[in-house]
Formats: structure tokens, C-alpha cells, sequence
């Protein structure tokens, strides 16, 4: 393991001890480069689910959103999970708010209903007209092809030269119910 990835490590245990540490673990993914996440034998979909849990920490959800006070925050991707498990391995046995986050595969858009956050993968772009009947639903959607934010759904990863960015669809996600945090907001590339 190299030095610049040992650096992070260590930063990253410091993050998760300070008050502030949801930002700036999400600034520090952000920031590192392909190269650092490529050597730390995390591949991109790992890394994309760093990054969806970490949204969730940003957005408030409408209290419909939940059926009841207890129920988990779910993550879901759609159609199939082109990360052979690695989304759910990232994410892992995490808690939000006094609330368990699990992940699922959800086929149909009527089991998308039902989820807080649904990853729309490159492979389910051919059901992108689909996700029309969300537009409505507490549901944050995050895709991960090219002006997805500006076309379909409230946040999409870009390629920003070495890493990894992403840009919000902040109108389309308000549309929905859901309130983005300023915090979030200002780490984006762009917020329509």
C-alpha cells in the first residue's frame, strides 16, 4: 500500500471521529484521483456506493417517505447490479439517523417506489423512460451516464479528468419532495 493511500486512510479515521465528517468524506472522494482508487483495490462501483450512502446523509427526505418512524433507508438499483455485490459490500451494515441502510436490486419501477434513493447503472438506461413515473416520489435518482442530472433524474456521476464528480438536478429532486443540503449542493459540478 503506498503513502499517498495511507495518508487517506488516516485521514479518513480522523473524519469519522469529527462532528463534520459526512462532508468531508464525501469532499475527500471527491478529490482522489483514479489512480489512489484503483491501487486501494476498490473498484468504481465501491466507490459509487461511498458516494450513495454519503447523498443520503444530504438529503431530507418528506415523512411519507418511510412508512413507518423504524424503517430502513433503502438503496436501490435498478434493473440489475452491474457491481456484483459491491454497492451492498461498501455500504455494508451502516445506520442513518437511528435507521438500518440496506441495498436491493429492484426490477420493476413499482418496487422503485418504495426505495429512498434508486441507482439507475448504464445497463438500465434502455428503461430510462420508466423512471418518468418517480418524478413525484420521495425517491432520489442517481444515474450514472452522461447529463443524466440533465435529462433524467436528480444526480448523475460524471468523469471529472482522474475522479469521479457528480452534478444535481436540485429543481427535479425539490419537484420530488426531497431537500438537498446546501453543503451537498456546493460540492456538485453543476445544480440545475
Amino acid at each position: 500500500m503506498n503513502f499517498q493511500f495511507q495518508a487517506i486512510l488516516k485521514a479518513g479515521a480522523l473524519l469519522r471521529r469529527a462532528r463534520c465528517a459526512p462532508l468531508l468524506a464525501l469532499a475527500i472522494l471527491c478529490l482522489l484521483p483514479a489512480r489512489v482508487l484503483a491501487q486501494s483495490s476498490q473498484s468504481e462501483y465501491a466507490v459509487k456506493g461511498a458516494f450513495l450512502y454519503n447523498f443520503a446523509k444530504f438529503v431530507q427526505w418528506p415523512s411519507n417517505a418511510f412508512a413507518e418512524p423504524s424503517s430502513p433507508v433503502v438503496i436501490g438499483i435498478f434493473g440489475h447490479d452491474p457491481s456484483g455485490g459491491e454497492i451492498e459490500a461498501t455500504i455494508g451494515s451502516k445506520m442513518l439517523d437511528g435507521r438500518k441502510v440496506v441495498v436491493r436490486v429492484v426490477s420493476t419501477i413499482r418496487e422503485a417506489a418504495g426505495v429512498q434513493i434508486l441507482f439507475v447503472p448504464a445497463s438500465s438506461m434502455g428503461r430510462v423512460g420508466e423512471l418518468a413515473q418517480l418524478k413525484n416520489a420521495p425517491t432520489l435518482v442517481v444515474g450514472e451516464t452522461e447529463n443524466f442530472a440533465h435529462r433524467y433524474g436528480d444526480v448523475g456521476f460524471i468523469p471529472d479528468g482522474a475522479r469521479l464528480a457528480f452534478e444535481i438536478n436540485a429543481s427535479a429532486a425539490k419537484t420530488s419532495g426531497l431537500t438537498i443540503s446546501s453543503k451537498l449542493l456546493r460540492l456538485a459540478k453543476w445544480v440545475g
